[in-house]
């Protein structure tokens, strides 16, 4: 497995970019031993290299790699990532030999790296501001909320035929008894027919606004009496269960919920900023597109 990781992990190396760090800069405590940013790893020509810089090499990972155990990122993936820092330093010795800071190239990638830095830490500070872990608990409790005042998912059967003649012959038959099921494995020209026409358990907002509205209005282990018609075609439908709709745990929706503020926010600090600031916009020939 392990063997697997790290080979991903070179690979992800090849490619690094700017993210934000795996953990926090403070104390880690690993195997019983407590780990402190300024700790020293190892040491390059007397030049020593930090827990500080272990955790700037994780924060460049993939996701993938990144959001391993810390466990695991300080344990057995531990050597690779501190030979990985080791020989970072040994081509940073190099090119500051070599005076490489000093050339045109280097210049115009600093500058570009100085402005993603400055939009991603300015972008960090104002999440934190606002978005604490009381902040995100308020969201997760506003979505129950709204879970709990949600209707019921519905689980049903349908029958899908291309004409409303066809419908109310398969209608016909249910009438006089024919098992559901099996009637739409014989006659229904949707996806779900080899099933018997089961599409699982759905929320209104699920299905399109006719086939919901005609589902939610039958009582479980009814089916409808007349054919309900959508772009897909006439749908004959057989409501088999209702239950209320679960909320999903904070664990599984944090990131979401975090996703979703900073989105928000990054939106309105967007907005504000333009409102005083002067925009220009050129086509790739130079000629004014309009501006702000």
């Amino acid at each position: 497995m392990y063997r697997l990781v790290r080979h991903l992990l070179a690979a992800a190396l090849a490619s690094l970019t700017l993210v934000s760090g795996a953990f926090s800069l403070s104390a880690q405590e690993v195997g019983g031993t407590k780990l402190s940013a300024d700790q020293v790893l190892a040491r390059v020509d007397g030049q020593d290299i930090t827990f500080a810089d272990l955790v700037a090499e994780i924060g460049n990972l993939p996701p993938r790699i990144r959001q391993l155990p810390i466990q695991t990122l300080l344990g057995p993936l531990y050597p690779d990532l501190l030979e990985r820092v080791v020989e970072k330093s040994l081509i940073v010795k190099a090119a500051e030999a070599a005076k490489v800071d000093e050339s045109e190239a280097f210049k115009v990638q600093m500058a570009l790296a100085r402005k993603s830095i400055l939009e991603q830490v300015y972008l960090d500070q104002l999440y934190s501001q606002k978005i604490t872990d009381a902040y995100l608990q308020e969201k997760y409790e506003a979505y129950v909320a709204d879970t709990s005042n949600a209707s019921e998912e519905r689980r049903a059967r349908h029958i899908l035929l291309k004409t409303e003649e066809e419908a109310r012959a398969a209608i016909a038959r249910l009438e006089k008894g024919e098992d559901f099921a099996e009637l739409a494995k014989e006659l229904s020209t949707g996806p779900s027919g080899p099933n018997g026409g089961d599409l699982g358990y759905f929320s209104p907002e699920d299905m399109v606004a006719p086939f919901s509205e005609a589902a939610f209005s039958l009582e479980p282990g009814s089916f409808g009496k007349s054919a309900v018609q959508t772009q897909f075609g006439w749908h004959v439908i057989k409501v088999e269960d209702a239950r209320p709709v679960a909320p999903l745990p904070f664990e599984q929706l944090e990131d979401q919920l975090r996703g979703s503020e900073q989105q928000a926010i990054m939106e309105a600090v967007i907005q504000q900023l333009r409102e005083p600031a002067t925009i220009e916009r050129f086509d790739l020939q130079g000629a004014p597109m309009g501006g702000e």
